[in-house]
């Protein structure tokens, strides 16, 4: 029953009709404890079931406070949030909100600034007095909601709630004194209401006193002292439903009170009578007040027992491991297991934290040692490797001396992904390598042995891949493996191989994308793929510029990711936008994924961070740059190549300040470790084409055409048209061979990158136009392209200024454009022009 706030229940029935009308907003519902917050957020799932808004309800716990995006994996475990509100209105709810990490309220308050034009109502409430409320994050979302602070309740709604309770009119000084001793509070209120009816204190003037002595801070202790009072059975009832939680049915309850089905019935009328019950369960201030109240050996008692009885009946594992949990005494052998399954199921829904916690609980007890421990601690690394990839490294170092066989310890250790690995430490290193010795070569493997074996040789493939001997034996046992893909093993290994050869620039764009474009096409568009080679998969045909088939398979990858592997995905899609000329939006996917505050960069390094170091010096992205470079300060680079890489972002940043002469020189000497390094790709590794531009500004043309002519031959081997077609525009540009700069627009054509296309284009004339994919033909009166465009400006009454502007052209360009159509349309001039010349 809601008294008393007919204004707040309006405006929320406001707020829900503008959003289904397409304009969302955010409301806030704040007040002390027991002001009623929850029976608003209980109106507004009635208003948006009257508007057909679908609904989404989340109640944070406490407990949650330390779990990072622990309340938008809840909000979005149903899909992509950019999904919200585009089928039917959403009306979002979110109880307690002062409870939640920090990282959901920042992400809500940046969701909140994209609701205005989205058919989604947020309402939130949160308790007022809690200092986790008055945090800069919450008042982010404060400041870009409604606020409602409902009032406390006037005496004539308390006489309401008084003649409800009683089944009878209240005296008016009884009243009185009910108003006055809660103050206006509706909990306080109702519970000390409640605790008079239990106590036979009837709504007399007689009983005014005892109403005034009451104060709302023994009212539990009294509600407690009530309970205990009540007929045998009732209290021992009371206590085991306020432990066993809304989940347990009636049955379970009945056998852990010791009561008969008709004992049960009994107890259940009894409490109803009291007004004890809400649904047949326990009021939630009760509950909690009945579970506070129970020493922890008793609470922990009930659980274990509660578990037993669901684990017999074959209850689903996730149910009985929320009891045991919250269990801190030894686990039997069954309880491990249960708790093993449970974070298992929970896992393959998206629940990480959630199956976290369930084998934390299981490894925490001392009776669980060798082989048990070692799958426990490899399940933890699984589950924690896009959340904490570090500790899952740990987890798997310490889990593979405790197994016995060594296929246990090579299924660990394959466990490992490739980014995981590639920051690890010189242990963690050798421990991969002496498995992979252990275990010993694929041929001598058949089933999925071999499949293990091949996993595992990916790997110390991988601990090998900064030693140039190690690029070059892979280009051979490429060979040797052939093209099968049809086991996860093989695939992996390919793509690992593949990665090796093209870095070195040992095979060919066309070759590589043909076999990529296979294993892609047999794996799954999920987020996880970014714990394993298939991040390699992406680079690597991004760098052969065939883009084709990745923008969708990551959109797809990107709908149900966690926060973490969406960054992830972000730093992909962010490769796949500049590969294809999107440089703008490149860079914006780019400062998402680098705003994602939780996201381990240490771990992330070896796949990630080099490709934003690629982006940031291509798309000449200064803050990216700089934000990576303070990214780096916080650490030491681990491979040498990496140094490299972070030095030539510093050679950018010394060109910025005009040291140019200085930074030629260091990103000449960068350079060529890289190459010494066996970093020879010329489309992962374009430092020739960062350099030129700076050899020119120091008139050294005849140098910048030798690293020209040598970029050109790398590309050429390589054959990736965006890289061979730029390569082709830089020296024709430098050279003034027009037959060059034609060669270019004509690979480029092949090309899904239109920004390179626009560059040669505008080199050969053209007006550069971003989306454009090849020049406009000849039109029957002999114009150009680059004519047809300057004329129709010109029809259009554009002064030579303007076209100039607006085409991206020099002045005297527009003249001699203009003056060839003259003659080739037999005109005298401008003012001859009109709308019939245009073809």
């Amino acid at each position: 029953m809601l008294l008393e706030r007919d204004a707040e229940v309006t405006l929320l029935t406001a707020a829900a009709r503008a959003a289904a009308a397409g304009s969302g907003s955010v409301v806030v519902i704040t007040g002390p404890l027991g002001a009623g917050r929850s029976a608003l957020l209980g109106a507004v799932t009635g208003i948006a079931t009257e508007l057909g808004a679908e609904t989404v309800f989340v109640r944070v716990s406490p407990l949650e406070g330390h779990v990072p995006y622990g309340v938008v994996r809840q909000l979005t475990a149903g899909g992509d949030v950019s999904t919200w509100g585009t089928h039917r209105p959403l009306v979002v709810m979110i109880d307690d909100l002062q409870w939640a990490d920090e990282s959901s309220v920042r992400w809500l308050a940046e969701i909140a600034g994209e609701l205005g034009t989205r058919r989604v109502l947020l309402v939130v409430a949160l308790r007022e007095g809690d200092r986790r409320s008055a945090g800069p994050r919450i008042g982010d979302l404060v400041d870009q909601a409604h606020v409602l602070r409902p009032r406390p309740l006037s005496a004539a709604a308390t006489a309401v709630m008084v003649r409800e309770r009683f089944r009878e009119p209240g005296h008016e000084d009884f009243v009185a004194a009910c108003h006055r001793t809660s103050g206006g509070n509706p909990l306080f209120l109702t519970t000390m209401l409640l605790e008079l009816f239990c106590g036979g204190i009837e709504p007399t003037e007689s009983n005014v006193d005892v109403a005034l002595a009451l104060r709302p801070s023994s009212l539990g202790d009294r509600l407690l002292t009530c309970l205990r009072t009540q007929p045998e059975g009732v209290n021992d009832l009371v206590r085991i439903m306020a432990v066993a939680g809304e989940q347990v049915d009636a049955d379970l309850c009945a056998t852990l009170a010791g009561l008969t089905a008709d004992e049960y019935a009994a107890a259940q009328q009894h409490l109803a009578g009291m007004d004890m019950l809400a649904d047949r369960a326990l009021p939630g201030f009760v509950r909690d007040l009945v579970e506070e109240s129970m020493p922890i050996e008793e609470r922990e008692r009930v659980h274990v027992r509660i578990a037993e009885l669901l684990h017999g009946r074959g209850e689903p594992a996730e149910e009985v491991a929320a009891h045991l949990t919250v269990v801190t005494s030894s686990l039997q052998p069954w309880a491990i297991q249960v708790l093993r399954q449970a974070a298992l199921v929970a896992a393959r829904r998206g629940a990480h934290e959630v199956a976290v916690r369930y084998l934390r609980r299981a490894l925490v007890d001392g009776a669980v040692a060798g082989v048990t421990r070692a799958r426990l601690l490899v399940d933890l690394a699984t589950v924690t490797r896009g959340v904490d990839p570090s500790a899952s490294t740990r987890h798997i170092t310490r889990a593979v001396p405790l197994f016995t066989s060594i296929r246990d310890r090579a299924e660990a250790v394959v466990r490992l992904g490739l980014p995981m690995l590639d920051s690890a430490s010189r242990t963690v290193r050798e421990l991969v390598c002496a498995v992979g010795e252990e275990f010993g070569a694929p041929e001598r493997w058949t089933g999925a042995d071999r499949d293990l074996a091949l996993r595992l040789e990916a790997r110390v493939r991988f601990v090998h891949a900064g030693e140039e001997p190690g690029l070059v034996a892979a280009a051979d046992r490429l060979a040797q493996l052939g093209n099968r893909l049809a086991t996860a093993g093989e695939r992996e290994l390919l793509v690992m191989l593949l990665h090796l050869t093209v870095t070195a620039n040992l095979t060919t764009a066309a070759d590589t994308a043909a076999l990529l474009r296979q294993v892609l096409a047999r794996e799954d568009p999920v987020p996880e793929h970014v714990h394993s080679t298939l991040p390699l998969v992406v680079t690597a045909l991004v760098n052969a510029d065939a883009t084709a088939e990745l923008s969708d398979w990551l959109a797809t990858s990107a709908r149900s990711a966690t926060p973490e592997e969406r960054a992830l995905i972000r730093i992909e899609q962010a490769l796949v936008l500049a590969r294809t000329g999107q440089r703008d939006r490149a860079k914006a996917f780019a400062a998402e994924a680098m705003n994602h505050s939780v996201l381990d960069w240490e771990v992330q390094d070896s796949l990630f961070v080099p490709a934003l170091s690629w982006l940031a010096l291509e798309t000449c992205d200064r803050s990216l740059r700089r934000r990576l470079l303070a990214h780096y300060e916080k650490r030491s680079a681990t491979r040498r190549w990496e140094s490299m890489l972070i030095e030539l972002l510093r050679t950018a940043e010394i060109v910025d300040d005009g040291e140019v002469a200085f930074a030629v020189a260091q990103a000449l000497d960068f350079g060529k470790q890289l190459d010494g390094a066996g970093r020879r790709n010329p489309s992962m590794f374009p430092w020739r084409m960062w350099v030129v531009p700076l050899q020119v500004r120091l008139g050294d043309v005849e140098h910048a055409v030798r690293l020209a002519e040598e970029q050109y031959e790398l590309a050429a081997a390589w054959g990736a048209p965006a890289t061979l077609g730029r390569a082709l525009r830089v020296l024709g540009e430098l050279t003034g061979d027009a037959g060059l700069l034609r060669q270019a627009v004509d690979v480029l054509e092949t090309s899904a990158d239109s920004a390179q296309l626009a560059k040669a284009l505008q080199a050969l004339g053209y007006p550069a136009e971003p989306e454009a994919e090849k020049p406009a033909p000849p039109p029957s009166t002999g114009l150009s392209g680059a004519e047809q465009r300057v004329l129709e400006l010109a029809v259009r009454g554009l002064t030579n200024l303007d076209i100039a502007e607006e085409l991206g052209l020099s002045r005297r360009t527009v003249e001699k454009h203009l003056t060839n159509s003259y003659r080739k349309l037999g005109i005298s001039g401008r003012a001859d022009l009109r709308e019939g010349h245009l073809p």
